[in-house]
């Protein structure tokens, strides 16, 4: 078992570095070279409009394009780890992007998400607030 917390840890401190976040968050917003990652705030417009750019950059990415309408109901942000790592994860049988790389982008509330790697599949559910979340670990066969 500690084995695996270090497998853990080791993979968050690789991917929490690719996507340019450090493992405390002392604002709404980290600096990484050119990348720029914020998480929704209420009541603070700017931050805002950079969050909302980022959430409309990654649908795009991922080739599911979001009406602003719709991206501005995604206030709840998260980082999802995984074992094995860069999963496929889905809501609702739709691709919304892969762990231990980005941001995933939700609505607040709860949510049952489908993780898929290879022929592996496994489902997880998880809670998550308008605003910063923590970053989430999930894997196939939890004990």
């Amino acid at each position: 078992m500690d084995s695996l917390k270090i497998l853990f840890s080791i993979a968050c401190i690789t991917a929490l570095s690719i996507v340019g976040l450090s493992g405390c968050f002392s604002s709404a917003r980290q600096q990484s070279g050119d990348k720029s990652v914020t998480y929704y705030i209420p009541d603070s417009s700017a931050d805002n409009e950079i969050y909302f750019n980022n959430v409309a950059k990654h649908f795009q990415e991922i080739g599911k394009p979001r009406e602003k309408s719709e991206a501005m109901q995604l206030t709840a942000a998260v980082f999802i780890a995984s074992l094995p790592p860069v999963a496929e994860v889905y809501e609702n049988s739709e691709y919304v992007g892969k762990t231990n790389v980005s941001l995933l982008y939700f609505k607040p509330g709860t949510h049952t998400l489908v993780f898929k790697y290879g022929s592996d599949e496994w489902k997880d559910e998880v809670t998550l607030a308008s605003g910063r979340n923590r970053s989430i670990f999930t894997q196939k066969n939890k004990r």
